[in-house]
């Protein structure tokens, strides 16, 4: 389709004429330094294109700029560096927890007194006198006439705040 589409933009029967054969050099150079399955990820425009062009071996003037620039200038160094990207291995992260930090006393043990600093796992911090500790929840009283109840779970850090 695309080389009956040269031909008639050509206008003549004979189609484009060749391609410099240094340049088609340069290219099957360039292509053959890319990693196997490396060309499947030019723009799949380009990749038409450029398969028509090393078939056939002939093209336009524009033809020679889009094998020259775009392909050799852009695609081929892109593809290129993204493969190189691709093949380094990838540090291995681990993530540093820190020991868990028991959310008030044991079920059973009188609460020390005073007043602790609560920090919640979505961030929030309050400040309130423990009245009750169970084993899955625990009730502070945060201002003289409100308590609040907080799953054991959902309490990230307590400390005793200082007097």
């Amino acid at each position: 389709m695309r080389i009956a589409l040269l031909l008639t933009l050509a206008g003549c029967a004979s189609g484009p004429p060749p391609l410099p054969p240094d340049l088609l050099s340069k290219v099957e150079s360039a292509l053959r330094d890319l990693p196997p399955g490396a060309e499947d990820y030019f723009f799949m425009e380009d990749a038409e294109r450029l398969a028509l062009l090393r078939e056939s071996g002939r093209g336009t003037p524009e033809d020679q700029e889009f094998l020259e620039k775009r392909m050799l200038g852009e695609q081929i160094p892109r593809v290129k560096a993204d493969a190189a990207r691709a093949a380094q291995p990838r540090p291995v992260r681990s993530a540093r927890v820190a020991p868990p930090v028991p959310a008030g006393p044991p079920e059973g043990e009188r609460p020390a007194r005073g007043t602790w600093t609560i920090t919640l796992t979505d961030g929030r911090k309050l400040r309130g006198t423990l009245v009750e500790a169970t084993e899955t929840r625990m009730k502070f009283k945060v201002k003289e006439d409100i308590l609040i109840t907080f799953d054991r779970k959902s309490i990230l850090h307590m400390e005793l705040a200082p007097e």
